[in-house]
């Protein structure tokens, strides 16, 4: 295209047809009406016309400089086509599912499903990113003859759109973005752009906004750093300031967790946190958005790998306030097992521990940790590379334990350990004490813990087969009839108030004596009165 080196502006292009607006061109050397004529009119042999118009004497050779004014009618206007630059999830246009790189024409009208964002590059420079589950049709991409002068109109149906626009080149042009109740109109600033069914919202980053209600025809003026909201036939909201970018220097840069978490408390005047997770530092590779009421800011659906966050309060006006930027990286893959025993805060008596876990996506080999502590800073145990799912530890003391899993894949790729869980080792229940036996009973008692319950046994033989008395007891003790001479075999198990069943102590053989014989002379002593 031959360089336009002249000043070209626009007026303004709503006036009515009996003010039409001009196109006015300045003259540069060597310009003659023909060639003018073949790169800016629709019909470039009504060169004479323009001749006319401007009282030019000679057409083929017209001062440097001079104005040269053609009405806007007579102007060629070239239909264009944005370009895809960027796309993420799911994003159609006319039904068909748009890839990077794709031209859209204009006309086209551009959704995008609730996960799917898409970055368009504009014909004049610009560029905008369509959000999640958004609408927005290109009604108007068109170029003004051999110039750099563009008219263009988007309407946003639904949903929101970020716009970054390329300044303006010579005096004026045309770049807005309609809603139902509203129309933003800009050249060369940054500002995003909301739309519901009576509602739209503008929000100047950079540059300056003129924000029209179309029911009112009113106007305001939103400077960067303020926004504005439109209802219905009410004239556009007089601009508030935004809210400011909030503090995000104590966010962690490590995630380890599929479901990604960021505590970010509320402060005064915010009523809500939206989020957006990228790629790159221009958000224009979205993977993910969260909108949170509460300090517990929550985002899926991401890979591992290296990404920024964007965070801006959301006011009472539902305008969305100034960016805050934290960098971080996500390693979640491949997953940590699920532990399937011991359950949590699991209750073992002392031996050989078994651990078993659930087979993650990818994984083949394990690692396992056992600590004296939930934070895991005094490890007595660390097996790495087992290859099944269940392992076995012995030597283990009594005591309160944790343990945490961790899964690799065969190129040996690491992914984060899991939760930590509790659970106790208790030593094996003591004996009870050997029988108190008087002529008439026998007592037994052993050591216990408070509030625990109590099952007794006593058999004929060590594997309690043939049982002689039962009881479930209160009490660390318990009273019986004294039985036949012979050998006996008692055992106790205890039951913890949490409900933790232990097992029984080890079979406790004992004798109970035959009682000693009585005098002769006693027994005669006896049956005496009886005589």
């Amino acid at each position: 295209m031959r360089p336009v080196l002249l000043a070209i502006f626009l007026l303004m292009i709503t006036l009515p047809a009996a003010a039409e607006e001009q196109f006015v061109y300045r003259a540069e050397s060597g310009d003659t009406l023909i060639g003018i004529a073949g790169r800016l009119l629709i019909r470039p042999t009504d060169w004479p016309r323009v001749q006319r118009l401007n009282r030019i004497q000679n057409p083929r050779r017209i001062p440097v400089g001079s104005k040269i004014r053609i009405p806007m009618s007579w102007i060629r206007r070239d239909p264009e086509s944005a370009r895809v630059l960027t796309v993420q999830g799911r994003a159609e246009s006319q039904g068909t599912p748009i890839n990077t790189g794709a031209l859209l024409p204009e006309g086209s009208l551009v959704t995008t499903g609730d996960d799917g964002y898409a970055t368009l590059g504009l014909p004049d420079g610009s560029e905008l990113t369509l959000q999640a589950g958004s609408t927005l049709r290109l009604e108007t991409l068109r170029r003004y003859g051999d110039t750099d002068l563009r008219d263009t109109s988007l309407k946003l149906e639904q949903g929101r759109v970020e716009t970054r626009v390329a300044p303006r080149r010579g005096q004026n042009g045309r770049f807005e973005i309609r809603s139902k109740v509203a129309v933003a109109g800009v050249r060369g600033t940054e500002f995003r752009v909301g739309a519901e069914e009576e509602t739209a919202r503008s929000e100047v980053l950079s540059g300056t906004v003129d924000v029209e209600g179309l029911a009112s025809a009113r106007h305001v003026r939103v400077d960067a750093g303020f926004g504005t909201r439109v209802r219905g036939t009410a004239p556009p909201a007089e601009p508030r300031r935004l809210l400011p970018a909030p503090d995000l220097r104590a966010l962690p840069a490590l995630q380890e967790r599929p479901l990604v978490r960021f505590e970010i408390p509320l402060p005064p005047g915010v009523e809500a946190w939206r989020a957006q997770v990228a790629s790159d530092r221009g958000f224009q590779n979205v993977f993910a958005e969260g909108f949170a009421r509460s300090a517990d800011l929550r985002l899926s659906g991401i890979p591992d790998g290296e990404y920024w966050l964007r965070v801006r309060g959301v006011d009472s006006a539902g305008l969305e306030g100034l960016d805050a930027y934290h960098r971080f990286r996500l390693k979640a893959r491949p997953e940590p097992p699920f532990p399937a025993a011991p359950a949590p805060d699991a209750k073992l008596t002392v031996g050989a521990v078994e651990f078993r876990w659930s087979q993650p996506e990818g994984a083949n080999r394990y690692r396992i940790q056992v600590a004296r502590d939930a934070d895991f800073a005094s490890v007595i145990r660390d097996q790495d590379r087992l290859p099944g799912l269940a392992h076995s530890l012995e030597g283990l003391e009594p005591g309160r334990y944790w343990w945490r899993l961790a899964s690799a894949r065969a190129d040996g790729d690491r992914g984060p350990f899991g939760d930590p869980q509790g659970f106790t080792l208790k030593p094996l229940p003591p004996n009870p004490d050997p029988p108190d036996l008087d002529e008439t009973q026998l007592r037994f008692s052993w050591p216990a813990e408070p509030a625990q319950r109590f099952l007794f046994q006593l058999a004929h033989d060590p594997q309690f087969s043939r049982l002689l008395a039962e009881r479930e007891l209160a009490e660390p003790r318990v009273t019986l009839d004294r039985p036949d001479p012979g050998s006996y075999y008692m055992r106790v198990r205890a039951t913890d108030p949490d409900g933790y069943v232990g097992p029984f102590t080890s079979p406790q053989r004992f004798e109970v004596p035959a009682p000693p014989a009585q005098p002769w002379w006693l027994l005669l002593l006896l049956i005496f009165p009886l005589l």
